[in-house]
């Protein structure tokens, strides 16, 4: 009678078979190496090989002569132990901001005497740039040097009014260009450095407190503030009252009554649409700080080269409304449209407060709106709302550029 096959038996063969391949497998395993050694040793000796090694050495040549006035890894471990502050030696006027990863290295950070001169020197480029310029490019630039200036100030452990002076500089450069997270960064720092140095400065908190209305934020701890040195002079009795008037326009949502306050001869350019008015304001803002930079000042006479730079808003407060205006714009128009079927271009554009035809219907484009028939004077309401709702300046964030 045949053997039957049974599962036992199956696995029986099956595990016969994996011995005797354990058993082989020594022998090519050794095989294997023998031959896998050789290889190793006549391409150790392959003259190309070798060629090849030697100019993959010379890659790191140019990196070694570079930083040869750096720190060894002996120094930096005695670096990291150290309880001492960091002392800069380096006197580059310019640096390239990088994030630090490792412990600081005095021979590439900057003493406070050389970044004094490091800022007017990346200003007066910065100026020159804008002038010839006029893009983000000029932006872009005096960011990545005012940070490097900053890090500097902060990895050597000072804190005194030079880097408060740096802050004041970096936030109203990020203003006029419209990035207001850098500038919500600076202000953060500005209100720490003032109470510890004990130098209150009118318009950081006059900013700080229109930031926070505009963006629907805490203002209580900065009107208060504002409100205590209201009897100080006829510029904190401006700020207040201008403060105040926006907050009651922002919570009763009176957005016609909002753009007759912070528009200027009826218009106010909504930026980035007309680029040579926007130039011109930048250029106006930018000229008043280098003015103040070229001069022995105090922080309070710093403040008052920018308290009459607008006649109808006190400091820079049309520089932070001009950033925020295309968010007010697409809110009204969504208050507009839930109320009308049809509305006119002329007739928007006086609500929106917009410099000209043009740029109002540039703006209405750029939202999605859609127009009766094709024809580019009549905006269908209806139709339009749902783009407008849509809309990613009502869901933006205030966020650093760089």
């Amino acid at each position: 009678m045949p053997e039957r096959r049974t599962a036992h038996n199956r696995g029986g063969k099956t595990a016969n078979r994996s011995a005797m391949n354990r058993a082989v497998e020594p022998k090519a395993t050794a095989k294997n190496g023998a031959a896998s050694k050789m290889a190793f040793v006549n391409r150790r000796f392959d003259p190309v090989e070798c060629q090849k090694r030697m100019e993959r050495a010379g890659r790191f040549e140019s990196l070694e002569c570079q930083s040869t006035g750096t720190l060894g890894w002996q120094e930096k471990l005695a670096l990291l132990s150290s309880t001492q502050k960091v002392q800069g030696r380096s006197t580059a006027l310019e640096k390239q901001y990088l994030r630090l990863c490792g412990a600081p290295d005095p021979a590439l950070i900057r003493s406070p005497e050389v970044l004094k001169v490091a800022l007017v020197h990346i200003f007066t480029e910065f100026f020159g740039r804008v002038r010839r310029d006029g893009d983000m490019a000029s932006y872009r630039y005096i960011e990545e040097q005012l940070r490097a200036i900053r890090q500097d100030y902060v990895v050597q452990g000072i804190r005194d009014h030079q880097l408060l002076y740096v802050y004041y500089v970096n936030s109203i450069v990020s203003l006029v260009f419209g990035d207001l997270g850098q500038f919500n960064q600076c202000q953060c720092q500005m209100a720490i450095l003032e109470r510890e140095l004990d130098t209150p400065m009118l318009d950081n908190e006059f900013h700080r407190t229109l930031y926070a209305v505009i963006n629907n934020l805490d203002w209580t701890k900065h009107r208060q503030l504002l409100g205590e040195s209201s009897s100080a002079s006829t510029n904190v009795k401006k700020c207040s009252e201008f403060v105040d008037a926006v907050k009651a326009c922002c919570d009763e949502r009176n957005y016609a009554k909002l753009f007759r306050l912070v528009t200027n001869q009826n218009t106010l350019c909504s930026a980035p649409r007309e680029e040579s008015e926007l130039r011109e304001e930048r250029l106006h803002e930018l000229y008043a700080l280098k003015k103040a930079m070229s001069s022995l000042f105090t922080f309070e006479q710093m403040s008052d080269c920018f308290a009459g730079l607008y006649s109808n808003m006190p400091f820079l407060a049309r520089a932070l409304v001009r950033t925020c205006l295309p968010s007010w714009r697409i809110r009204y128009l969504c208050m507009i449209s839930k109320s009308q079927y049809v509305c006119a271009l002329p007739d928007v554009r006086k609500w929106l407060r917009d410099s000209s035809d043009e740029s109002c219907l540039q703006f209405l484009r750029s939202q999605g709106a859609v127009f009766v028939n094709g024809n580019d004077q009549l905006i269908d309401c209806t139709k339009s709302l749902h783009n407008f709702l849509n809309s990613p300046l009502l869901g933006s964030k205030n966020k650093a550029m760089g």
